[in-house]
């Protein structure tokens, strides 16, 4: 599995380099835009492939909602693990000041337009990553699909192909590098604490379920980021273990919404962005706007960001051992 990471790295470079030959020739940008419109459907296709190769396994289908609730321990575990990392580092992360009283009064209508308009194109999305998944389990199970859609050599090319754009999307944003020059070491402390509290819960969730140690950390360290990390393990440890990564880390996320309130209520605000993993900077953003300020946002766009970039790298290593 270093194939990929070596592929999402050449994409780095060949982004940055785009981005920078983009500010004299036209066609640099023009490519740079085509890569970032091919991501989703190239993310879309992966997960119909997951979704083929498990309604394609009569016995792994038998056993499907053992795996739903292995994918809800595991997530459970390792919220609890993020949370507990938090709490402990609390004291030491940024001073965050609060928002002006006023600020709620002034842009509440627009911030709730804006609210209601991300969180539909948030649930448009993760309604598509659901349906493509058992669009393709329904059509493996009733045997609709030729051989070539569920080829594992088909599938394997095609996440290098997405490694690469995913690469090239990371080298091209320009937020990356004005993040990294703002970054101060307190930033980093929380999305430290969500990874080292995330891998710490998986290790111990361990301990209950019948996969080993290395599986379990691979799925943790998805961070929410199901659709790359889903696909990935699945490549490299088959579907069943795919499938619960996918479940997990859109559990999180919807456990993101729902529990929002609770969340800050009895944890604070540091806690639901922790519980937002890699999706902070876009899907669960207003959440984290609403109930917990606005004043939170920058360092939610970080804490996503960087945890963003790890999973590519933490996902391989840990289905390599």
């Amino acid at each position: 599995m270093f194939t990929p990471l070596l592929l999402m790295l050449s994409g780095i470079i060949l982004g940055y380099l785009g981005r920078r030959a983009a500010r004299q020739w036209r066609w640099p940008a023009v490519c740079l835009r085509f890569c970032a419109h091919v991501i989703p459907p190239a993310v879309l296709f992966l997960l119909f492939m997951l979704g083929a190769s498990v309604g394609g396994d009569s016995e792994l289908l038998r056993v499907l909602p053992r795996l739903g609730g292995v994918a809800l321990w595991l997530t459970l575990c390792g919220l609890i693990g993020s949370f507990c990392c938090v709490r402990l580092i609390r004291r030491h992360l940024p001073r965050v000041p609060d928002a002006p009283a006023d600020a709620g009064l002034v842009s509440e209508e627009p911030v709730q337009e804006s609210l209601s308009r991300r969180l539909l194109a948030l649930a448009t999305g993760s309604a598509g990553i659901l349906f493509f998944f058992c669009l393709g389990l329904v059509l493996a199970w009733a045997a609709l699909l030729p051989s070539v859609l569920t080829s594992h050599m088909s599938a394997l090319y095609a996440l290098y192909f997405l490694m690469t754009l995913v690469g090239i999307s990371l080298g091209k944003d320009e937020r990356m590098c004005d993040i990294l020059r703002t970054l101060r070491p307190r930033t980093l402390l929380l999305p430290l604490a969500t990874g080292v509290g995330t891998l710490l819960g998986s290790a111990l969730a361990w301990l209950a379920v019948d996969y080993s140690l290395t599986e379990c950390l691979a799925v943790g360290s998805g961070f929410v980021y199901y659709s790359l990390s889903s696909v990935i393990i699945t490549m490299s440890k088959g579907a069943e273990l795919g499938a619960i990564a996918l479940m997990a880390n859109i559990t999180r996320e919807l456990l993101t919404f729902a529990a929002a309130p609770l969340i800050v209520r009895l944890f604070g605000p540091e806690c639901l962005i922790s519980c937002g993993g890699a999706s902070t900077m876009d899907s669960t953003l207003p959440t984290v706007v609403r109930h917990a300020g606005v004043q939170w946002t920058f360092i939610s766009i970080v804490h996503a960001m960087l945890l963003d970039f790890s999973v590519p790298f933490l996902v391989p290593f840990f289905c390599s051992l």
